[in-house]
């Protein structure tokens, strides 16, 4: 399987794949490219430039694409089209070799891509849905294929997808056969939804004071924002910025963070950490009772029960294939 990244990238091999990593005067992009045994890649996006110029081509380009904006806002031109996509989003497409201008307007960006061949995805765990052809074929169909248009991933996606960024920062140590389970688990909660919630949130090229906030929050998910102090130091009124924020990032500042403050929770839990404490500390709550109240809230039941509600594939006996 051929992996090729066209741009001025300095490469060098990891475990599972390659790094690939370009430095410019503003920041730098790092894309780190894992392959796996089971018919499956995975690129994890880190760039902290503010503009990016991409083009890639997988193998026979015979794939499925997820792209998923973990965090961040992301706006991509091509030929005579924008497009954006803020956290929480995803689309479904064929890989392309056509040239597209990424600017990233927040601080940051972090996204994965996860490509199922169509020939040859062996997933774990699927054996009570039908033939993995069928399943990508139905996905293809309902999540609108090459439309490039975003829809909203559900909380328990995001879960899956923080769960995998956490196995893959390591990428010296990456246990393949989890990494299968949850890529093989987030194909089925693509198949079994009701059907994909298309965003009618676009994000707007220009917000720069809204992208300055989210990037004050939302990079450091273990500390509660004091969002008075924010709008202080940047200059903006508090209310003003609430309401644009909401525009371009679908919720309010703090409704936000701590949103994903919670999700990230959910992701240490999915991968096995049963500390209360310890999953507290990370969600940024000084008290396991609060935390547990503040997460029933959100998702409708208690971290003590997350397995059974979530319904964990790593914990689930049925892990053939």
């Amino acid at each position: 399987m051929e992996i090729r990244v066209f741009n001025d990238f300095v490469s060098r091999p990891i475990g599972r794949g390659r790094v690939y990593e370009m430095k410019l005067d503003d920041g730098c992009a790092r894309v780190t490219n894992f392959v796996f045994d089971r018919g499956f890649v995975i690129n994890f996006f880190d760039m902290s430039t503010a503009y990016f110029t991409n083009q890639d081509r997988i193998g026979s380009m015979n794939y499925l694409m997820i792209n998923a904006t973990l965090m961040g806002r992301y706006v991509a031109r091509q030929e005579n089209s924008i497009r954006s996509r803020i956290q929480g989003m995803g689309i479904i497409h064929h890989p392309s070799s056509r040239r597209e201008h990424i600017r990233i307007p927040t601080m940051r960006y972090i996204g994965l891509s996860i490509g199922l061949d169509l020939n040859g995805f062996r997933p774990i765990g699927l054996d009570d849905l039908p033939d993995v052809s069928v399943v990508l074929d139905d996905i293809c169909a309902r999540y609108r294929m090459d439309s490039m248009d975003p829809f909203i991933l559900d909380d328990d996606m995001m879960m899956e997808l923080y769960a995998l960024k956490s196995l893959l920062d390591d990428p010296d140590s990456v246990d393949d056969d989890v990494v299968a389970v949850l890529v093989s688990d987030l194909v089925r909660r693509l198949y079994e939804s009701d059907g994909p919630r298309f965003s009618e949130i676009r994000g707007s090229e220009d917000a720069r004071l809204e992208d300055e906030l989210y990037s004050r929050i939302m990079f450091d998910l273990g500390v509660v924002p004091s969002i008075n102090g924010i709008c202080e130091e940047i200059g903006a009124d508090k209310y003003g910025i609430s309401r644009g924020f909401k525009k371009v990032y679908g919720d309010t500042p703090y409704s936000l963070q701590r949103h994903y403050r919670l999700i990230t929770a959910g992701s240490r839990m999915l991968l096995g950490e049963r500390s209360m404490e310890a999953v507290s500390e990370t969600a940024g709550y000084g008290k396991e009772n609060k935390f547990a109240t503040a997460f029933r809230k959100e998702f409708g039941f208690r971290p003590k029960h997350f397995d059974k509600e979530f319904g964990n594939p790593l914990v689930t006996p049925n892990r053939s294939g």
